[in-house]
């Protein structure tokens, strides 16, 4: 059952539900067998406001778990996750000081985490680190800083994340900032269509020097395609949807998926039906719909799951409690007639093979 490509490589929406696929039990051994990652979670930033404990199983009591609670250690094990990108959240309206103290704070209660719970999650600091970890059976934490305004334009305060564990940086998130102008959001400066600043060129090759992976979600269009045209390792934009399914100022265009397989890298789609649905809603399909058009678009190489679960996301596609319930997004990709091999690549495959490349 399911979908088949059409001779331009067009996968279609299959009949089927996440609850009830007949490809369910398939995904789930895939979840099982291959490696699995998700680019981006806010978890960290959920602790941070409400003492969330990351490693105690919760429950979302709320019908479509609206907001948070939707993910912790035991369900992550319970997803098969491999890899996990932790998003670092600070406010661009605090002060500077106040902003490196937000992100140290979150970095050192998760060393807390892994220092209590050694054999379950680790932080990924290098290519090495991250294989040991997979071979082991851990979860590796890829831990990256949600807006350049982290800064406060010292590039040399990148030099301290990355002691702590910092390995991917997101130039832009809701305000712009010394580096570049985001998509859209508050605190946003007059010139919309600026591309990289001075400061923003400095830190894309600071931060391939230190083997931090560069990440575009958030960021504008100019901004998006000088970074995809300057760097020299793969790029990721870790949690966004597609205009080609849904047009949003939060989406990217068919232009600049192309400048991200040019590049090697790698983009994650993002799971609130608020950016991928028709309506609020929406089941699972709305995920898949995005992924699908990327591979239509640029190949399987470069999709991937960027879910932003514990990121404050309206809603959860119907269908869809929490992380756990992610190889039933995997079991949508095989109704609508990707190969498994194809699938593999897109829920975890794809990110190790960027972290390989970036990684130092």
């Amino acid at each position: 059952m399911g979908a088949t490509p059409t001779a331009t490589g067009a996968y279609t929406e299959a009949n089927t539900s996440p609850e009830t696929s007949p490809s369910l039990e398939r995904a789930r051994e895939l979840h099982r067998s291959c490696l699995v990652a998700d680019l981006h979670i806010d978890i960290l930033l959920t602790h941070d406001l409400l003492g969330y404990d990351i490693a105690k199983r919760h429950r979302n009591m709320v019908p479509r778990a609206p907001l948070v609670w939707q993910a912790d250690l035991p369900r992550f094990r319970d997803a098969g996750i491999d890899i996990q990108g932790l998003g670092l959240v600070c406010s661009p309206l605090s002060s500077p000081r106040r902003r490196a103290g937000k992100i140290r704070r979150q970095l050192e209660y998760l060393h807390r985490v892994c220092d209590a719970h050694p054999g379950e999650i680790h932080v990924i600091r290098d290519r090495t680190s991250m294989r040991e970890g997979i071979d082991a059976g851990r979860i590796g934490a890829f831990c990256g800083i949600e807006g350049a305004h982290a800064l406060g334009g010292r590039i040399e305060l990148l030099g301290m994340f990355h002691e702590l564990g910092v390995r991917y940086m997101t130039f832009a998130h809701f305000s712009g900032n010394e580096a570049c102008e985001c998509a859209m959001g508050l605190g946003s400066r007059s010139g919309r269509d600026r591309g990289l600043t001075d400061f923003g060129r400095a830190l894309l090759a600071e931060c391939e020097r230190m083997g931090i992976v560069v990440d575009l979600a958030h960021v504008n269009k100019r901004g998006f395609m000088e970074a995809c045209a300057r760097a020299e390792k793969p790029v990721i934009v870790s949690h966004t949807g597609v205009c080609g399914v849904k047009k949003t100022w939060r989406n990217i265009d068919d232009e600049q998926i192309e400048a991200v397989a040019k590049n090697g890298g790698v983009i994650g789609v993002i799971f609130g039906p608020q950016f991928t649905g028709r309506t609020w809603f929406d089941d699972l399909w709305c995920v898949a719909r995005h992924i699908l058009h990327i591979v239509r678009v640029a190949g399987a190489d470069h999709a991937a799951y960027g879910s932003d679960i514990d990121g404050w996301l309206w809603t959860m596609p119907a269908g869809m409690r929490g992380i756990e319930d992610l190889p039933r997004l995997t079991a949508l990709l095989l109704d609508a007639g990707l190969s498994e091999a194809d699938v593999k690549k897109i829920i975890g495959g794809n990110v190790a093979r960027v972290l390989e490349r970036t990684l130092a």
